[in-house]
């Protein structure tokens, strides 16, 4: 079978899915994460999940401003609109999402030695935590980053 059948044959969530298999760091296969995620991101750019997924292998590869500027699209969203739209979350994913671009925000501007506002994202994500929400980070790796800042 040609690859570009099969790749029209396997959905977005798969790819997505893929993705976000292959960037965990355990395997670390980012390059291919990145290729998984943009081609889920490429046949479905309005899904915040594809376009979160983008944007974490994105970071991984060392494309910061792009990453940046997607993370930067989904907190800037209307959280309902990611909730309830047609490739809607759910209000508790919808939130976990938002506030985890915030959170990836900061590593960027981290990254990117813009401790300023690495800090601001770090603590609008801690401020936005509540008990039961998911978050694909723990408090301890959000304070971890504000102490690394706060010595600089």
């Amino acid at each position: 079978m040609r690859q570009d059948t099969l790749m029209s044959i396997i959905s977005t969530s798969k790819w997505q899915q893929m993705a976000s298999i292959y960037y965990i760091d355990r395997i670390g296969k980012y390059q291919l994460a990145c290729q998984c995620a943009e081609y889920a991101y490429n046949m479905e750019p309005d899904d915040d999940l594809n376009v979160y997924t983008y944007a974490c292998s994105l970071y991984y590869v060392g494309r910061l401003d792009e990453s940046l500027s997607l993370f930067l699209k989904i907190s800037s969203k209307d959280i309902n609109a990611i909730a309830y739209g047609e490739h809607g979350e759910g209000i508790l994913y919808a939130k976990a999402l938002i506030n985890d671009s915030i959170y990836m925000m900061g590593v960027i501007c981290q990254d990117k030695h813009q401790y300023n506002e690495a800090k601001e994202h770090f603590m609008k994500h801690l401020a936005n935590r509540r008990r039961g929400q998911f978050s694909d980070f723990t408090k301890k790796q959000v304070m971890s980053h504000i102490t690394s800042i706060t010595k600089k």
